[in-house]
């Protein structure tokens, strides 16, 4: 398992005034938003394909919210930023398409961390315009005790609030709906929790 924390602070990926995009702002999209915001990332840019998704976003802390199929989000990106363009993106989804997309909204040495698995292949282009690019690609996955530890404190402080991040809980008879949910997005879901 993979966390947002983990991604973001401990693998100093991102530092006070650095621009960030996360690309899906489900689970661990909605904690890096956050957790980008806690850190002083600014402008914070997120991209997702449902627009309910995207206004969760606004309100947990990105400064804008785009559609990521966009045709124009480059140009869309490039104008949010005064034409900086990303220091640091995470991919949260781990699909092709979304891997592309954050890798071309980097600035030059910029860091692309990803986070979200798929089996779907990833591709970085020329080694010429990557090696010129002077980009970076991280994969990120699991997590140290300490994690876990510095979660609950900023929990327990008010700093970091996981509950826009929990759709509902459900019993454990009820897993298989729960499932059920997840699986055809019945009502945006983010997580479904099982009661034990």
């Amino acid at each position: 398992m993979s966390t947002p924390y983990g991604a973001v602070v401990r693998t100093g990926e991102v530092t006070v005034g650095e621009v960030v995009g996360v690309w899906g702002v489900g689970g661990i999209g909605t904690h890096i938003v956050q957790l980008a915001r806690l850190v002083g990332a600014v402008p914070i840019l997120a991209f997702d394909i449902n627009p309910v998704v995207r206004e969760r976003a606004l309100e947990l802390g990105a400064d804008y919210a785009f559609d990521s199929r966009d045709p124009d989000l480059k140009q869309k990106v490039a104008e949010a930023t005064g034409g900086k363009m990303l220091d640091v993106a995470f991919d949260s989804a781990g699909l092709a398409v979304t891997f592309s997309q954050a890798l071309d909204c980097l600035a030059v040495g910029g860091r692309l961390i990803l986070v979200g698995l798929s089996d779907q292949e990833a591709v970085l282009g020329t080694t010429t315009a990557f090696g010129l690019s002077k980009k970076q690609v991280k994969g990120h996955l699991g997590y140290k005790n300490v994690d876990i530890e510095t979660l609950a404190e900023l929990l327990s402080r008010g700093r970091l609030d996981v509950s826009r991040s929990i759709s509902e809980i459900v019993s454990l008879e009820d897993v298989l709906v729960g499932i059920e949910k997840l699986d055809k997005h019945e009502g945006d879901p983010i997580r479904i929790l099982v009661r034990p």
